[in-house]
C-alpha cells in the first residue's frame, strides 16, 4: 500500500513554505510504501491524476487555505532524489502581509489515481518561530558582558531557558503534542513581549 511521505521547509526570509512529496520509489525491503513504477504493488506515479493534486494548509488560527498544486511541479524523474513535486506557498498566499506568522501549521495532502478508484492522503505539521527567534537574537545582542553587573546572571539564565524552550517546540510538534507547543509559544511571546519583528 502506498504511504505518502512529505517534507516542508521555509526559506531564510520566512516568506515562503516549500511543500514536497518525497515519497520514495518502491523497494520490497526498505520502502514497501513507495511509488511503484510497475504498478504491480503500489500506485504507479504515471497513473496519478495530475489535475487533482490538493493541499490544505491549516494556519495557527485554524483557518484552512486550500490549494490545487499545478502539474508543472510534477516530475516523475525526481522520485528518489528531490521528490515527485515541490510547491511554493508564500506568506501572501496564506493571507499574511510579508512573512509567515509564528505558530503551528498543518499540511493536508491528497492525490487521486487517474481512474478515480484510489485516493491517498497524508498530513504533517510544522512550527514556525521566526519572530520569537528574532526576539531572542535581539535579547542576546543586548546582554552585558560585565560579570559583576547586577541581574546579569538572571538575564543569561532566562535567555538560555527561552532558547531551550524555543528548540523544544519542534520536538513537541514532531511528537504530535501541539497543545504543549502552543503553551511554549504563549510563554515565549510573553517573555519577548512582541507581536511583530519588523526590525529583523
Amino acid at each position: 500500500m502506498l504511504i505518502l511521505k512529505t517534507k516542508i521547509t521555509t526559506n531564510d526570509a520566512n516568506t515562503s513554505f516549500y511543500f514536497s512529496d518525497v515519497t520514495p520509489l518502491y523497494n520490497a525491503v526498505s520502502e514497501a510504501g513507495g511509488y511503484d513504477l510497475t504498478g504491480a504493488v503500489n500506485l504507479d506515479p504515471a497513473d496519478i491524476d495530475q489535475t487533482r493534486l490538493f493541499l490544505d494548509v491549516t494556519l495557527p488560527d485554524n483557518t484552512v487555505v486550500p490549494f490545487t498544486i499545478p502539474n508543472t511541479t510534477f516530475n516523475e524523474a525526481n522520485i528518489g532524489t528531490i521528490g515527485l513535486l515541490t510547491f511554493e506557498i508564500t506568506a501572501t498566499d496564506l493571507g499574511f502581509t510579508t512573512t509567515l506568522q509564528d505558530g503551528i501549521y498543518k499540511f493536508s495532502y491528497k492525490i487521486y489515481s487517474e481512474d478515480g478508484s484510489q485516493t491517498y492522503s497524508a498530513a504533517c505539521y510544522i512550527a514556525v518561530s521566526f519572530e520569537i527567534c528574532c526576539c531572542l537574537e535581539q535579547k542576546l545582542a543586548t546582554l552585558s558582558t560585565c560579570p559583576t553587573c547586577p541581574g546579569n546572571s538572571k538575564k543569561i539564565s532566562d535567555l538560555w531557558n527561552a532558547w531551550m524552550l524555543q528548540s523544544k517546540i519542534n520536538h513537541l510538534v514532531a511528537c504530535h503534542n501541539n497543545t504543549g507547543a502552543n503553551e511554549i509559544f504563549d510563554y515565549l511571546n510573553t517573555y519577548c513581549d512582541i507581536r511583530n519583528c519588523d526590525s529583523c
